[in-house]
């Protein structure tokens, strides 16, 4: 998705535009509503090629809504990142709560996996919390970057991230199944490899995630470089993301090192850059050095540079088609203007935050 930044725009504005891009995720999402906590729809948008109107998928959904709404309210303690799913004979919807007065609720077909678009609905959650809240940081943006065909991890690595078996009353009084997460507080600590050739951006990438700065001047990694930083979900100080980010030189004389530095580590980031066809067939060598120390961990590749627009020669198609090829996630970058750069990082903390706390 292309950045789209804030400036000029009004609530109303920014909160529509969020949401249709949102919506182009998945080509299974429908629409997607805004509610406050007394059921009143904030904003919402439907894809304009779905066979049903905004206004007969919030008819169909309404009653349902209203029950969810009154049960979480009554059950649950508000504001700490609830989120769950339901059915109905025609629909599947996602919700999550955005703070403690908004909720946000996707309708699908039923093909979408919940748990590949959970990490997406909780990005999209963190940006209405930040809009409805008047909490905009410079460079914020209403864009949702596509991860690519696997969505950000493969589906067996996602498996049960919606726990709690529930059920509800619906409007015509039959019983709809219901799954409800409300995980414990937690504070995750993940090692991140960040990966690629010399001079593609991988140590920019990193400085613009944890300072959103960019150095112009190109000073080679030397080994190694850690950089510490934290990401709250949701804003919310009870749960909380640590990651510790390695930037692995890219030069061939630290290869004996890198495998060293690989060991332990939770997820990668394999780097190209779109305007070096070399650095982007060495993409497969950087997936051997993985497997050799750790074949199982999740793997994202990063298109560098996309702001170099004259410049380019590999195409995206090219590199989705190698992502897919092994099974992995996909996401294009600018270090420079920082687009996409934020949300790599938060859907990437997002899905092994919710992992892991199914896993605990």
């Amino acid at each position: 998705a292309k950045r789209m930044y804030v400036i000029y725009m009004d609530k109303e504005e920014l909160l529509s535009i969020l949401l249709k891009n949102y919506l182009s995720v998945s080509e299974h999402l429908k629409s997607v509503f805004i509610f406050d906590r007394d059921g009143l729809m904030m904003s919402s948008a439907t894809k304009r090629e779905s066979s049903q109107s905004n206004e007969e998928i919030l008819g169909a959904i309404a009653g349902i809504t209203d029950n969810v709404l009154n049960r979480i309210g009554k059950e649950y303690n508000l504001g700490k990142y609830v989120s769950g799913s339901y059915e109905t004979p025609d629909f599947r919807l996602i919700f999550a709560e955005a703070g403690s007065n908004s909720i946000v609720i996707s309708v699908s077909d039923y093909e979408l996996s919940l748990n590949q678009v959970l990490p997406y609905i909780f990005l999209l959650a963190e940006k209405i919390l930040r809009i409805i809240e008047d909490h905009l940081y410079d460079g914020f943006n209403v864009s949702i970057p596509d991860l690519g065909k696997e969505g950000l991890f493969a589906p067996a690595q996602m498996s049960n991230l919606l726990g709690e078996n529930l059920q509800i009353e619906g409007k015509d009084g039959n019983s709809l199944d219901f799954s409800l997460m409300t995980p414990e507080s937690k504070t995750m600590r993940y090692k991140l490899i960040v990966l690629g050739e010399a001079a593609v951006g991988k140590t920019s990438l990193i400085d613009r995630f944890a300072s959103d700065k960019f150095n112009q001047d190109y000073l080679p990694t030397l080994g190694i470089s850690i950089t510490e930083q934290q990401y709250f979900i949701l804003n919310s100080p009870e749960s909380k993301i640590e990651f510790m980010i390695w930037d692995l030189a890219g030069q061939k004389f630290f290869k004996r090192a890198r495998k060293a530095y690989i060991t332990g580590a939770s997820v990668a980031f394999i780097v190209y850059d779109v305007t070096s066809q070399a650095s982007f067939e060495k993409i497969p060598d950087w997936f051997a050095d993985i497997d050799e120390e750790l074949p199982n961990i999740p793997r994202i590749v990063v298109a560098n540079k996309i702001d170099l627009k004259d410049e380019r020669v590999v195409t995206s198609e090219q590199g989705r088609e190698l992502a897919n090829k092994n099974k992995c996630s996909y996401i294009e970058t600018s270090a420079k203007t920082g687009e996409n750069v934020q949300e790599a990082f938060k859907l990437l903390g997002i899905g092994l935050f919710f992992k892991k706390v199914k896993e605990i």
